[in-house]
C-alpha cells in the first residue's frame, strides 16, 4: 500500500511502500528507485500547506525591478550602477527574489526599503502548477541578474574566446574581432532583446497558471 511521507534529510514530501522483513521495515519509493530506512522518514507531514509567507523588505533596483529582501538591505553606490546587498538569506539560500515591474510600481531606486509580507496561495493552483510557478520564478531571477551584469553595453559586449594553455577562456583581442564588430553588435542586441521577450513571456505564463 502506498503512503505519503517527507524525507527528513531534504524535507521532500514522497511517496513510498512498505517492504516488511523477518526482523526490520524498510520503505522505497513506488518505483524501487531510492530505499529508507525508517528513521529515514517522517510520516507525521499533517494536511498539505495551502499558503507560503514571505516576509521581507523591498528596494528597487536602479533598473527599476523591485525586489524583496531577507533583511533590510544596504544601498551600495557603485560607479557604474548601484545595488542593495543583504547580508542574510532565506531558508532556500537566496537572498531576494525578482517581484516583477507590476508590483511597486511607483517604487524607485531613490526609497527607502519597506517592510511586507507576501502570501503565495498556493491552495489554487494544483501541485504541477505551483511547482512551474517556482521554476519560472527562479528563472526570471536568473534572467534579471543576467541583464544587471550586462547592463552597461559599452563594457560588456559579444565576442569569440578560445581555451588558453591553463584550460580557461581567453578573449580573441579587439583588433582581429574589429572585422566583425557591427556584426558582433547587432547579435548582442538580438540576445539582450530575446532575454527582455523570455522574461515578458515567463511572466505572462506565471499569471495565467
Amino acid at each position: 500500500m502506498a503512503m505519503k511521507a517527507r524525507e527528513k534529510a531534504t524535507g521532500e514530501i514522497v511517496e513510498v511502500k512498505e517492504w516488511r522483513g523477518a526482523s526490520d521495515v524498510v520503505y522505497s519509493t513506488l518505483d524501487m528507485g531510492i530505499f529508507y530506512q525508517s528513521s529515514e522518514l517522517d510520516f507525521n507531514i499533517g494536511p498539505p500547506q495551502t499558503e507560503i509567507k514571505i516576509s521581507g523588505w523591498v528596494a528597487a533596483e536602479p533598473f527599476g525591478e523591485p525586489f524583496i529582501y531577507h533583511s533590510k538591505p544596504k544601498r551600495i553606490a557603485g560607479e557604474l550602477m548601484g545595488y542593495w546587498r543583504c547580508d542574510t538569506s532565506y531558508p532556500d539560500g537566496r537572498h531576494c527574489y525578482c517581484l516583477g515591474e507590476d508590483i511597486f510600481p511607483s517604487m524607485t531606486w531613490q526609497d527607502e526599503p519597506i517592510p511586507v509580507e507576501i502570501i503565495i496561495k498556493k491552495g489554487i493552483m494544483t501541485e504541477k502548477q505551483f511547482e512551474r510557478a517556482v521554476e519560472i520564478h527562479n528563472r526570471i531571477e536568473d534572467l534579471e541578474l543576467v541583464k544587471e551584469a550586462l547592463e552597461d553595453a559599452a563594457s560588456n559586449r559579444l565576442s569569440y574566446a578560445c581555451k588558453g594553455d591553463n584550460g580557461g577562456l581567453v578573449a580573441h583581442s579587439d583588433i582581429i574581432m574589429g572585422a566583425i564588430d557591427e556584426l558582433l553588435d547587432r547579435h548582442d542586441a538580438m540576445i539582450r532583446q530575446e532575454i527582455d521577450d523570455e522574461i515578458r513571456r515567463l511572466k505572462d505564463e506565471i499569471r495565467s497558471l
